[in-house]
């Protein structure tokens, strides 16, 4: 995955099993691609004037209430292609089977 560009910073609030609510994401959309640091990633599924609710889509660290979070400026988005028939992905497009 490329490196990503960011647009703003917001904070946890709390998780709820693979769903963290966030705030501070002023501008977030839906799909937006966002990083809790270290590698961890994921994608913004609704928000309100408050908070954004984010499903984690790849784990590399542990989350913990208070830790920053960064939404970059590009969409959640999975390579598709004659090449992925039949092939078992990561969440984020990666092949698992060799």
């Amino acid at each position: 995955m490329a490196e990503l560009r960011y647009t703003e910073v917001g904070q946890v609030q709390s998780i709820r099993g693979s769903i963290v609510v966030v705030e501070g994401l002023k501008s977030c959309i839906n799909g937006q691609l966002v990083e809790f640091g270290f590698g961890t990633l994921g994608t913004i599924l609704g928000f309100n004037e408050k908070e954004a609710y984010i499903l984690i889509i790849k784990l590399t660290t542990e989350i913990k209430t208070g830790d920053e979070v960064r939404a970059s400026l590009e969409p959640f988005n999975v390579p598709v292609g004659n090449n992925f028939i039949g092939r078992i992905v990561s969440p984020l497009g990666d092949p698992l089977d060799g």
